[in-house]
């Protein structure tokens, strides 16, 4: 996991050295070869997205941005919201495991959340734990042109309780 964090510093260093050319030598053009055909799971979501957000009865619009980084080794995304919406999530794959390992970071409340990832049949599901509290974060219904995100937390019972939903519909 330290070496998400190294690669989350370097992105979060991008606004400071954009002129350096920092950000043409973070992008990537195509996926690895080290990562599996089989195995890119998150390369649909590529591209620029509007957003539709429902949380806890508010609703609110942001952008999100998919893209490759680090000669195509990860996936990087930047969600740009209102209020305490902004931030990045950085993801690599593990060829060890068969698992994607994300790190999000909102630098406007100094939050970060990790977690594993994987696909479920035509989904992809991230799960996480904070202070003992298990989340998933779940991409579904994905089709060219749109897809379904949740936030959920699991309630001591076991039952999985929906936060927010986030409709995206491609640029």
């Amino acid at each position: 996991m330290s070496r998400l964090f190294i690669i989350l510093g370097l992105v979060l260093s991008v606004a400071a050295s954009a002129q350096s050319g920092m950000i043409e030598a973070l992008a990537a053009t195509k996926r690895s070869p080290d990562i599996p055909l089989s195995a890119d799971i998150y390369g649909r979501l590529l591209g620029d997205w509007d957003v539709s957000i429902v949380s806890q009865g508010a609703e609110d619009r942001a952008e999100w941005r998919f893209g490759r980084i680090l000669q195509g080794r990860a996936i990087a995304d930047v969600f740009i919201g209102s209020g305490n919406h902004y931030g990045v999530t950085i993801r690599t794959y593990d060829r060890d495991n068969g698992v994607w390992q994300a790190v999000w970071i909102d630098p406007l409340t100094a939050t970060h959340d990790s977690v594993m990832a994987k696909a479920e049949g035509d989904r992809i599901v991230e799960v996480g734990s904070e202070e003992g509290h298990a989340f998933r974060w779940t991409f579904h219904d994905i089709t060219a042109d749109s897809f379904l995100w949740t936030a959920e937390t699991r309630d001591p019972d076991g039952e999985w309780r929906t936060e927010m939903e986030m409709r995206a519909v491609r640029k």
